[in-house]
């Protein structure tokens, strides 16, 4: 079996390599990390931490927005009964 990989190839725009060569931002706080900048032409591992952050941040504005919808129901209701 001849495993080459892709040294030295050109890579599709949505190749896994090139996606996380051309991925950054900050390893966010809001999401559990540690507030440090993504390193330029991130690992795999690296990238599936940054995606786990989205995935964190996502989860904590849904929390948000349930709690926000729960406080209005119940002020609606209570506006409701006065």
């Amino acid at each position: 079996m001849d495993i080459q990989g892709t040294e030295g190839q050109e890579l599709v725009d949505y190749h896994p390599c090139a996606v996380a060569a051309g991925a950054g931002g900050i390893f966010g706080r809001m999401a559990g990390q540690s507030g440090q900048m993504a390193p330029e032409n991130m690992l795999y591992s690296d990238w599936n931490d940054c995606m786990q952050g989205d995935i964190n941040r996502d989860l904590l504005q849904a929390k948000a927005r349930r709690s926000r919808m729960m406080l209005v129901f119940i002020l609606d209701f209570h506006a409701f009964l006065s």
